[in-house]
């Protein structure tokens, strides 16, 4: 009986051995395929990044054109506007002047007929003085 269980326990260690060898070559074969899997979604994961970020860059660039554009649409009301008030500026001081301009002619003829009126009440103190009689108004 002991032979038996001798050669039992031998039969038994050699189909330990044989599974074990086995589940190590199961695991290698796993562990070859996880790392190949792992390569394959790491490629994958690369190949999304470059696309996403070449995506990124293609709406940068377009916003960035859009920003450009509305700069120069901006700056062209700006300047429009700036054209605009300056002509409106001008014209106003064209006015301005205007009124200038007629506010010292009248003043001016005031003046005149002022001068004009204290030159005849001079002309009459001297007749006056001069004992030439004074006209009646």
């Amino acid at each position: 009986m002991d032979e038996f269980k001798d050669l039992l326990q031998g039969r038994e260690d050699e189909f330990k051995d044989l599974l074990q060898g086995r589940v190590d070559e199961f695991k290698d074969l796993l562990q070859g395929r996880v790392d190949e899997f792992k390569d394959l979604l790491q490629g994958r994961v690369d190949e999304f990044k470059d696309l996403l970020q070449g995506r990124v860059d293609e709406f940068k660039d377009l916003l960035q054109g859009r920003v450009d554009e509305f700069k120069d649409l901006l700056q062209g009301r700006v300047d429009e506007f700036k054209d605009l008030l300056q002509g409106r500026v001008g014209e106003f001081k064209d006015l301005l002047q205007g009124r200038v301009d007629e506010f010292k002619d009248l003043l001016q003829g005031r003046v005149d007929e002022f001068k004009d009126l204290l030159q005849g009440r001079v002309d009459e103190f001297k007749d006056l003085l001069q004992g030439n009689p004074m006209p009646i108004w």
